[in-house]
């Protein structure tokens, strides 16, 4: 079997892979904020502060709001798995090389950006929904850049870069076709 098409089997794997996370990351934060008020405390904490943040009941207006916030991290993380689906399809059909895979990779590098920002408001907005209902003093904003944030912002520079190297391999090719 040649390179292209184990690229395409392996592709047609990953395709798949990809679109079921995509599934699986709505399905999780639709049911994390509608069944916040029966999840184990261990799951309700920051991690900062050792007792559950939520010392009642969500109302629904909060929860709504925090599914709301939610979706900033969550929707660029989506756009970044659906664009990794449109460079993955390419490879599927055998194209392994073209200006369409730049742009992707470029949108896959610049959500990951976004999905480190959307998560620091999320996560500083979550603190503050959580402990809404706590007296005045009780109160929690947390603001965390952590590891995870930092091997993403890696990841999306080391895409960006490898965007560009695509960029300029695609104009070397074309330069080189025309060479007599």
């Amino acid at each position: 079997m040649n390179n292209i098409a184990k690229i395409k089997r392996v592709s047609g794997y990953i395709n798949r892979i990809l679109f079921l996370l995509m599934v699986i990351f709505v399905i999780y934060d639709i049911c994390f904020w509608l069944f916040i008020d029966v999840m184990p405390e261990y799951l309700i904490t920051v991690n900062s502060v050792p007792v559950p943040l939520v010392s009642g009941q969500l109302s629904p207006s909060l929860k709504l709001v925090g599914f709301a916030i939610s979706l900033l991290p969550i929707s660029a993380l989506l756009y970044c798995l659906f664009n990794l689906h449109k460079i993955f399809s390419k490879y599927k059909a055998g194209i392994i090389f073209s200006v369409e895979h730049v742009v992707y990779f470029r949108r896959v590098a610049k959500y990951l950006l976004a999905v480190v920002f959307g998560s620091i408001i999320y996560e500083s907005a979550k603190s503050v929904l959580f402990s809404l209902s706590n007296p005045p003093g009780s109160r929690v904003l947390e603001v965390s850049f952590n590891s995870n944030d930092i091997f993403i912002l890696l990841i999306g520079s080391v895409i960006w870069v490898v965007a560009w190297v695509i960029e300029e391999g695609i104009a070397m090719a074309e330069e080189n076709s025309l060479t007599i």
